[in-house]
């Protein structure tokens, strides 16, 4: 499952890294105040990418982490933006279609106890 905020087309949690502050703890950061959700995350990155947004800015280094987190823990986070558990199994619509396949490989090694970063 992936926890994603239900955005048109739905997101993961992310932002931008505060001086001082490591992508990991960024990670976290945003998870939290996103979700409301806390976790552990893996200590190295699922996925790396570099990516335009927006088509007048530059592209973004992008770092994304993994948190296991139960399923029946409740979410917080922000208003207007609800998290919501989306299955890996169901389609959803993203800006990066490419996605959704990279996320579902990863979390089959993950599950099939290969870690990060297995192939």
């Amino acid at each position: 499952m992936s926890g994603q905020k239900t955005a048109n087309p739905p997101a993961s949690p992310g932002g931008k890294v505060e001086p001082g502050e490591t992508p990991r703890a960024t990670a976290a950061r945003e998870l939290m105040e996103e979700t409301g959700l806390r976790g552990e995350l893996l200590p190295v990155p699922a996925a790396v990418s570099v990516r335009s947004y927006r088509a007048d800015r530059s592209p973004t280094l992008g770092l994304s982490y993994t948190a296991v987190i139960g399923r029946d823990v409740p979410f917080g986070g922000e208003s207007g933006q609800p998290p919501a558990w989306i299955d890996l199994d169901d389609t959803w619509e993203s800006a990066f279609p490419e996605d959704r396949d990279r996320i579902r490989a990863h979390v089959r090694r993950l599950a099939a106890g290969h870690g990060v970063g297995a192939h």
